[in-house]
């Protein structure tokens, strides 16, 4: 029974020893984090701490990256939209052509055979007035680019016009062409936007 009276002076001295074994890890902790403290911070050196009031250098540089990056996309994306948007009119424009050109023929053709003119000097007329046209669609698309003014177009339009007439004349004769000018041509402008 001794050894029962012994166990409470044991416990004590176990208790004792747990204690400065965890005191010795504690001041340990303590001089490394003293230690830790004393060294200059690694990471983030140099950059002030974030707060009110206070710019970002970091997320400043991260925005203008994200605003140049939206700013070319948004170049990219109305260069895109003028191209489609160019097509598409284009492709208006050449319909448009192609309607103008199928109605002229048909005025023609309805025009010779009242003529009695050959297939032959039918095939030089609608020539000539399909060059004529093409030549002021070509004028019109300068103009709507801003390669030529208005005036300009106008001028090229009329020298133009009065060649081909010439050419037409001299296919058709004076009567002929005026019977042209009267029956087809005073009722059919060039091909392009009403107004």
């Amino acid at each position: 029974m001794r050894w029962l009276q012994g166990l409470p002076l044991v416990a004590v001295a176990l208790l004792g020893a747990l204690v400065e074994l965890e005191g010795m890890v504690i001041r340990n902790l303590q001089r490394r984090v003293a230690v830790l403290e004393a060294e200059p911070p690694m990471l983030g050196a140099g950059v002030p701490p974030r707060g009110p009031g206070r710019p970002d250098a970091a997320g400043a540089a991260d925005e203008e990256a994200r605003t140049a990056r939206r700013d070319a996309f948004d170049a990219a994306l109305k260069e895109r939209i003028a191209a489609v948007l160019a097509e598409a009119e284009q492709k208006r424009e050449d319909e448009r052509g192609a309607r103008f050109l199928e109605a002229l023929d048909a005025q023609l053709a309805e025009w010779a055979a009242a003529e009695g003119l050959d297939a032959g000097t039918l095939a030089r007329v609608q020539e000539e007035l399909q060059r004529r046209s093409e030549l002021f669609r070509t004028l019109r698309q300068e103009t709507r680019d801003g390669a030529l003014t208005f005036a300009e177009a106008r001028d090229e339009i009329d020298a133009n016009r009065e060649e081909s007439d010439a050419v037409l004349q001299r296919i058709l004769g004076p009567d002929r062409f005026t019977s042209l000018q009267d029956e087809v041509l005073s009722r059919m402008g060039p091909p392009g936007p009403e107004g």
